[in-house]
């Protein structure tokens, strides 16, 4: 067999290739449509929760924390920051520089805990309604790319939210119960640990009982493992399988496991086609803001003060552009209103390029679970569960005795 027939075969086994469809339904109005709304609902939330007044006073000297103002919530906050090191990140992927990559993850994960550790009600209230919103949009988009990669079928957009909200505690509770087993399983070990204060006895308990701990060691790392790898995959196991958080959880941690070099495989090239179609998708939205701005710079007198009042030039960098409050004080009410209006409408802008990220992941995740059920599983990707019709049977009326004369049936007549 020639060379480029065996390549030729060995994509086709891999089918790798159909991950590039991602770009192209992850941009379907519908799924669009559902990750902004889930980029408004966290917005509002997160604004809302502003209102508190909390807000880190210092931030650890690793983290590139922006100038956003003294008086910005806890939200704004932790959004500037990790926007940043978002931004840091795909730029060094851009330039391959992995080192700084890596720095970036961490330095979000570090703000992400710094967070926690100064404000834990607030961090723990925002992050699970923050899961609540992404249970039903995520899982409403899950479903969406399920039935438009396996049948070319398009849902309309209300039979998606109604699956996501049938379907809504299975999806929330699919990231939430590995972590929850492990938070379980260590409470057994700190039950255990207490026994090592008893006198004499307590250290020959707790080497006796080292293996079992151990054990118990092991089973919490591969859940947290197998919980980080195949996060991803528990969406899609509902949306595909039309099934519970247990058999979701389950096939992630199963797909991953047996099929490791092959997710990790998906999710590079997930990753990087990802990454090329982000900046696509930006270059678009800043050439439309950009241009927009430049022509109404045409139009604007007065040497550009007026324009530069309203609307902050915007910048690849910066698309909604350095609208600042302190600007405010020397402007009458008439340009605060209208200055408003055009930072809403740029920060419209973000919100979809924002959407677009979520609803690729989601959309990506949906294909790579397709196809790693089809290697592991052998199940066909045009397979997708549907809901059990729950028709009633109709009564048979009973039947009237048969004229034997005439062969018709026979009914009672009036006097």
């Amino acid at each position: 067999m020639p060379d480029g027939a065996k390549i030729k075969e060995l994509c086709d086994q891999l089918m790798f290739r159909r991950i590039f469809k991602t770009f192209r339904m992850a941009i379907h109005p519908r799924k669009m449509t559902l990750a902004f709304l889930a980029v408004l609902a966290i917005g509002l939330i997160g604004w809302l929760m502003d209102l508190s007044g909390l807000q880190v006073d210092r931030w650890p000297d690793t983290l590139l924390v922006p100038d956003t103002g003294k008086e910005v919530g806890m939200f704004r906050q932790l959004y500037g920051i990790i926007a940043s090191q978002v931004h840091v990140g795909f730029f060094a992927l851009a330039k391959l520089d992995i080192p700084a990559f890596i720095r970036s993850v961490i330095s979000s994960l570090e703000a992400l805990g710094c967070a926690f550790n100064t404000h834990p009600l607030w961090s723990s209230i925002f992050f699970a309604l923050m899961l609540v919103v992404l249970s039903l949009a995520g899982g409403g988009i899950c479903r969406l790319a399920a039935l438009q990669f396996a049948e070319g079928e398009r849902p309309g957009l209300m039979d998606c939210i109604r699956f996501a909200f049938r379907r809504f505690w299975h999806l929330f509770l699919s990231p939430v119960a590995p972590l929850a087993l492990v938070i379980l399983i260590g409470v057994f070990v700190f039950v255990g640990g207490l026994f090592g204060n008893i006198k004499y006895v307590g250290e020959i308990l707790l080497g006796l009982g080292m293996p079992l701990v151990l054990l118990f060691g092991a089973f919490m790392a591969l859940l947290i493992l197998g919980t980080l790898a195949g996060f991803g995959l528990f969406f899609p196991a509902v949306a595909y399988e039309d099934t519970d958080c247990f058999i979701a959880v389950n096939n992630g941690f199963r797909y991953v496991f047996v099929r490791p070099w092959l997710t990790g495989f998906y999710y590079l090239l997930a990753g990087v086609y990802g990454m090329v179609t982000y900046y696509f998708v930006r270059i678009v939205a800043f050439g439309m803001l950009w241009t927009s701005y430049k022509f109404l710079q045409l139009g604007v007198f007065g040497g550009n003060a007026k324009l530069l009042d309203l609307w902050p030039e915007p910048t690849f960098v910066s698309l909604v552009g350095q609208f600042r409050a302190e600007d405010l004080q020397s402007l009458p009410a008439t340009m605060i209103v209208g200055r408003f209006l055009i930072y809403v409408c740029c920060l419209a802008v973000l919100g979809l390029l924002v959407a677009f990220c979520l609803s690729f992941y989601f959309t990506a995740n949906t294909i790579i679970y397709a196809l790693l059920r089809k290697a592991v599983d052998g199940t066909a990707i045009e397979k997708v569960e549907r809901e059990k019709a729950q028709t009633p049977t109709p009564s048979t009326p009973p039947q009237q005795p048969a004229n034997q004369e005439t062969g018709t049936t026979q009914t009672s007549q009036g006097t």
